[in-house]
C-alpha cells in the first residue's frame, strides 16, 4: 500500500494551538499521530511524508523516527532543515528530496511541501500531491493537498477519492 501524509509536526506544541489540534498536551499529540500511523501502516508500506514530519522537538528526531512503520521517504518541508542535521536520515528514510516525482503504475505524482499551482514543464499529466497548508485550504480534485485534514486519524492512502 502507498500512504501519503504531511504536516505532522511532531513534538510541536504550539501547533495544537496554531491549527486547533484537539489535544491537550504535546504527549497526547504525538503518541495519538503515531499510533494512527501504525494502526494503518505495515513495514511493507510506502509512506511519502511530504514535510513538515518534526518541529521544536525536546526528543532527538530518533525517538519518532524509529517508531513510525513503513518504508518511508520524506520530501523536505520549511520545518524540517532544522532536525535533519542532527539526524543520520539513511537509517530512517528510503529518499530525502525536495521534489520527487513517483508513479505507482496507474498515475504520475509530483511530490512537493509547497503548493504548485502550475502543471509540470515535461507536458505529462501528473496528481500533485503538497503539504504546508494549515488548516488545510479547499482545493479541487485535481490537485489535492496531502495533509492530515483531521490529526485524530490515520494517514489517507492512495487511489480514488483521495
Amino acid at each position: 500500500m502507498i500512504f501519503f501524509t504531511s504536516d505532522l509536526h511532531l513534538g510541536h506544541e504550539n501547533c495544537i494551538r496554531l491549527c486547533n489540534r484537539p489535544f491537550s498536551s504535546i504527549e497526547e499529540m504525538d503518541e495519538t499521530l503515531i499510533e494512527n500511523w501504525n494502526h494503518k501502516v505495515t513495514g511493507k508500506d510506502t509512506v511519502y511524508i511530504l514535510g513538515d514530519l518534526i518541529y521544536r522537538s525536546q526528543k532527538p528526531p530518533e525517538e519518532y523516527l524509529r517508531r513510525l512503520r513503513g518504508k518511508k521517504h520524506l520530501i523536505l518541508g520549511n520545518h524540517d532543515r532544522g532536525w535533519i542535521r542532527s539526524c543520520q536520515t539513511e537509517q530512517f528514510f528510503e529518499s530525502v528530496n525536495n521534489l520527487l516525482y513517483v508513479a505507482d503504475g496507474k498515475r504520475q505524482y509530483t511530490l512537493c511541501h509547497y503548493p504548485m499551482m502550475v502543471r509540470d514543464g515535461d507536458g505529462l499529466q501528473r496528481d500533485r500531491r503538497w503539504g504546508d497548508a494549515h488548516p488545510p485550504v479547499p482545493l479541487s480534485h485535481a490537485v489535492p493537498q496531502a495533509g492530515l485534514h483531521d490529526p485524530r486519524t490515520p494517514p489517507p492512502r492512495a487511489g480514488p477519492g483521495l
